[in-house]
């Protein structure tokens, strides 16, 4: 009797398993750093906007 324990899934498939779900996380990190990245640019946005309409009531008065 041989003591071999026959595996049904190869180290290829694994292997390849394995990089398919790292692609998918790091494409998944992308996406959340830029979604981080257009938050900051908006809000960035908004706050030269109130500044300018503050510059120009204070302008104003």
């Amino acid at each position: 009797m041989s003591s071999k324990i026959s595996v049904p899934i190869s180290f290829t498939g694994v292997a390849n398993f394995l990089g398919v779900a790292g692609i998918i996380s790091s494409l998944t990190f992308v996406e959340l750093e830029l979604r981080q990245t257009q938050r900051i640019a908006l809000a960035g946005q908004i706050q030269e906007r109130a500044k300018m309409q503050t510059d120009r009531l204070i302008g104003y008065v």
